[in-house]
């Protein structure tokens, strides 16, 4: 197993036991995902563009790996999608770090977590109020 994990089975578990729909629990593990991702890429407290994720993951040995141990088959299309998962997670997180007013490289799998239960409560709230 790489060093770097998509989830713990702990992390895993916390998501699936959540009351949230199956779009939003993937959501959420794209979000822990990504910020891994962004960690080991080692980013400035910004946000980085589609270029600079596309260029680390091209060049990461470690993402190969790991994306080819969950029996996923790494070319260019998978290369293109994976950047845009990870630029598209980044914007949420970036939003997650500013609700809670610390750096998006500061937050916890718990904080996360929590914060797309309560966006996905809300959606439901709006929805019966509709």
């Amino acid at each position: 197993m790489s060093e770097l994990l998509l989830l713990t089975p702990d992390e895993s578990a916390r998501i699936d036991g959540s009351l949230m729909t199956s779009r939003d629990k993937f959501a959420t593990r794209v979000a822990l995902y990504a910020l891994r991702m962004l960690q080991q890429m080692n980013a400035a407290d910004r946000p980085l563009s589609t270029q600079e994720i596309q260029e680390w993951l091209q060049r990461s040995e470690s993402s190969k790996a790991l994306i080819v141990e969950q029996g996923l088959e790494w070319d260019e299309q998978f290369l293109g999608f994976w950047t845009q998962l990870i630029d598209s997670a980044q914007r949420s997180l970036m939003t997650i770090a500013q609700s809670l007013n610390i750096s998006w490289l500061d937050l916890t799998i718990e904080q996360i977590v929590t914060w797309f239960e309560a966006e996905a409560k809300a959606k439901i709230n709006r929805e019966q109020e509709g």
